[in-house]
């Protein structure tokens, strides 16, 4: 049975960890009650096609912070959300992209202390 138990998370470590949009707005809320998620139209969708590959489009949306709105986009995996944030050049956690980040004081500030997110540089993909 001990065996059955280590061996099991052992697997799990080595899976990329991911967070559902569910667990990710709930995190964002525990942080900040005042987060609020926008309606999306036409003009303020992010789109995939502006990513790298793995971007999820049903799972794209538009968060407000104190007044200041970002972009938040699923991808499928944690490596290619990181692939996704040094392109456009933002953050990103786990299997998430925050877009329309960098540069806005309140909202890095709120990825970096709510989520740890962090802004992939060159180096990152030199270690790999």
């Amino acid at each position: 049975m001990a065996f059955f138990i280590l061996n099991t998370c052992i697997s799990c470590s080595e899976d990329s960890p991911t967070y559902t949009p569910l667990e990710l707005y709930d995190i964002a809320v525990k942080y900040d009650s005042e987060i609020s998620q926008v309606r999306l139209n036409d003009l303020n969708r992010p789109n995939c096609l502006e990513y790298s590959e793995g971007c999820i489009q049903d799972f794209v949306f538009r968060y407000k912070v104190r007044k200041v709105e970002m972009s938040v986009i699923m991808f499928d995996t944690q490596e290619n959300a990181k692939k996704a944030a040094f392109k456009v050049g933002q953050y990103y956690v786990r299997n998430w992209l925050f877009d329309d980040v960098a540069g806005e004081p309140v909202l890095e500030h709120f990825v970096t202390d709510a989520f740890k997110a962090q802004r992939p540089t060159k180096d990152d993909f030199l270690k790999e």
